[in-house]
Formats: structure tokens, C-alpha cells, sequence
């Protein structure tokens, strides 16, 4: 599948699965358990992280079996997903809770890129992120 291709997928459908946070965050009440990517999200990516494009096609499978899932701390709501691909691929999610103004809002990917181990270990040890999930480390 060319990235025109998967890109022509997305463009008619954005809906590009399905995500439960409260498998690993028991303190989040959640809306919907849909994801999307806006064209707005999608060019962002093809502009600034064109080497993960050939990863949206598995987006399913990553939700539903992600590595390492990771809350923000300084950012309400969002979280990533972590699947050991190539390096890291990492899915940044801003998750729709009960508590989000617009209800009718689905989950959205804002961010898709790369992040190696080095950096990860960072994020966590300035406690910018919290684990909640780490399948590689049985945490």
C-alpha cells in the first residue's frame, strides 16, 4: 500500500480505531472509545514525521496492543501509546472525557512520531509522563 494510498484511506474515513484508556487508567470517565485523525493532525505528520506513515495502516492492532501506555502530566487528558517498532513509535491521544466541554468529541491522534529509549527514560525520570502500562517491563 503506496502512502497515497493510505492516505486516500484516511481521507474517506477517519475513524482509525478504537481505544480504551480505562483498561489503564482507572480515574479517567471516558466518552468514546473511538479514534480519529484529522486532516489537520495527518498533514502534520506527512509535513514534519513522513518516516511513521507506513505505520497507520497497523493503528488497530497498536491500540489494541500497545507496548507501553503513558499519561502526561502536564497535559489534561493526554496520553501515549508506545509500540516497539523500528525504534519507538509513539501515538500522542487526547482523550474525550465526561468532563470535556463537547461531548460528542472522539479521542484524536495529535501527534505520531518516533521516540527512542534514551528519551523515553527521560520523559519518565522528569516525570513529564507517568507509566501506567509497560508490557516490555511488566510494569
Amino acid at each position: 500500500m503506496s502512502y497515497f494510498d493510505i492516505f486516500l484511506e484516511h481521507l474517506s474515513n477517519l475513524l482509525v480505531g478504537y481505544f480504551d484508556i480505562t483498561k489503564y487508567d482507572k480515574n479517567v470517565c471516558i466518552t468514546t472509545k473511538d479514534v480519529i485523525l484529522t486532516m489537520e493532525q495527518l498533514y502534520h505528520i506527512i509535513d514534519n514525521h513522513p518516516e511513521v506513515l507506513k505505520h497507520l495502516n497497523k493503528l488497530k492492532y497498536i491500540f489494541k496492543n500497545p507496548d507501553i501506555v503513558l499519561k502526561e502530566t502536564n497535559k489534561k487528558d493526554t496520553y501515549w501509546i508506545i509500540k516497539k517498532i523500528d525504534n519507538n513509535l509513539k501515538i500522542t491521544l487526547k482523550i474525550n472525557t465526561v468532563k470535556s466541554k463537547n461531548k460528542n468529541y472522539k479521542n484524536s491522534i495529535i501527534q505520531m512520531q518516533y521516540l527512542n529509549d534514551e528519551r523515553v527514560k527521560k520523559y519518565i525520570l522528569s516525570k513529564k509522563v507517568i507509566i501506567l502500562f509497560d508490557n516490555l517491563n511488566n510494569k
